[in-house]
């Protein structure tokens, strides 16, 4: 998918979209990018903070709603697991 209209100088930017939904011809991949752009706003910190909380084992059992260090740093651990995950996944696609 491409974004919206760039200035003629830019180069408009390119989106992979990566789905489970099965597309097998044009129209639907358009309807998986409509589902894309109807998304809500960007999440706010607070948000990103659980997520990275949540992979940490984060489970709120006191109800205080505030993870711990310990918690927080062994979900940003998890985190860049997965990102050199994805990267090495990148990578060994393109040497194929």
């Amino acid at each position: 998918a491409r974004g919206p209209d760039a200035p003629p100088d830019v180069e408009p930017l390119r989106w992979v979209l990566l789905t489970t939904e099965l597309v097998t011809s044009a129209e639907e991949a358009r309807q998986v990018v409509r589902y894309y752009e109807l998304r809500s706003t960007a999440p706010s910190i607070r948000w990103a903070c659980l997520a990275v909380a949540k992979l940490g084992g984060f489970t709120d059992t006191k109800r205080t709603g505030r993870p711990g260090w310990d918690t927080m740093w062994h979900g940003w651990f998890r985190l860049q697991e997965r990102l050199e995950g994805y990267q090495m996944s990148k990578l060994a696609r393109a040497t194929l």
